[in-house]
């Protein structure tokens, strides 16, 4: 875990936020005048002193000596070395490096969902590939990483799975080449609207990103779009979808649209606006603005939803644990015996009571 940076050595520096050489820099440019040589040297700077605290420390940890040949330690691999925990070094949970293993797997399941297998395990080679080079979760791209390469690290009986469906006139199962399948699914991974890869051009001819700020939209309004689905019905979903693809309509442009009867869809639309999940916005159709003259078009407000619902995920968090403490303290007798080490061998030992419970 300390090799991957799940779990960091604690030092002096860590308690100095990592953000003050920018803000340092903005007071320097605002109240200071700069040529432009001197800006771009500064941000140079700044950003230079930014990455060497997302840098992997080998803090705490310690080389083992061996008995290999020197030769063998001159073809080894720095990562590959074994390496010993520094008792003295206090460690602490890495939780950056937790959020973008848990980030990098819900992408991969969502290319598994919306494409097929193989294509998640394309793009979750794509992520290890720049996993080291990975520092922040609210990164918008990841290291580029060419389509060839990605080939060389995945197994050869993957792509054969008869996944994807090649031209007619193209070289047989036992022929084609593994980089070609793999530029099959970048191709589908590309041309895909949630932004699973995007070309980067500029530094050359097949090298692919994952474009983690679109994925993130989109995995977002998936989420949202799942929770109206369980809590309200398919039909409000697909409400939702026509106003999030629309942006503003009236009730009778939805009626049109989604082919609901008007009276439904009045009736959805109230319960999605009590629940603050739709809005109205009231357009005056003449200068009296008054009420009997105005339209009114429905719309969601996506930022408002997302802040509600992980406001929802929160509380029901702290239902549960208050839940958890009151029963345990509840049933504070019952675990005290199922502690003893007589009752963990014969269960018979409990009353009728304690069984029940």
């Amino acid at each position: 875990m300390a090799i991957d940076q799940f779990i960091t050595a604690v030092v002096s520096s860590h308690s100095r936020v990592p953000f003050d050489g920018q803000n340092g820099e903005d007071e320097s440019e605002r109240y200071t005048i700069m040529t432009p040589r001197d800006k771009r040297a500064l941000r140079l700077t700044s950003q230079v002193q930014s990455d060497a605290v997302f840098e992997p420390e080998r803090i705490g940890m310690k080389r083992k000596m061996n008995g290999h040949t020197l030769e063998s330690k001159r073809m080894a691999v720095e990562d590959d070395l074994p390496y010993e925990v520094d008792p003295t070094v206090f460690f602490a949970l890495n939780y950056e490096k937790y959020n973008i293993a848990f980030r990098n797997n819900m992408i991969s399941d969502y290319a598994i969902d919306r494409i097929n297998r193989t294509a998640g395990v394309v793009i979750k080679a794509f992520l290890r590939n720049g996993k080291d080079k990975m520092k922040r979760v609210k990164e918008d791209m990841s290291p580029p990483s060419m389509s060839t390469h990605i080939a060389n690290m995945l197994p050869p009986e993957l792509l054969t799975r008869g996944d994807i469906v090649f031209p007619h006139g193209s070289s047989t199962n036992k022929s084609r080449d593994a980089a070609t399948a793999i530029e099959g699914y970048v191709r589908l991974l590309v041309a895909d609207q949630v932004g699973f890869l995007t070309p980067m051009d500029e530094r050359g001819t097949g090298y692919y990103a994952v474009n983690f700020k679109k994925l993130r939209s989109n995995m977002k309004k998936r989420l949202f779009e799942g929770y109206v689905t369980e809590r309200y019905g398919k039909d409000c979903c697909c409400l939702i979808r026509i106003l999030l693809d629309k942006d503003k309509l009236t009730d009778t442009q939805l009626q049109k649209i989604s082919m609901i009867p008007l009276r439904d869809i009045r009736r959805k639309l109230e319960a999605l606006f009590i629940a603050g999940i739709v809005e109205i916005q009231e357009i005056p159709r003449f200068h009296d603005k008054a009420a009997n003259h105005s339209f009114h078009l429905w719309y969601v407000p996506l930022d408002k939803c997302y802040d509600n619902l992980i406001h929802d995920i929160y509380r029901t968090i702290t239902n549960l644990q208050q839940r958890k403490t009151e029963e345990l303290q509840k049933r504070d007798w019952l675990l005290g015996k199922l502690s003893r080490s007589d009752v963990a061998s014969n269960i018979d030992l409990l009353n009728e009571i304690d069984k029940a419970e």
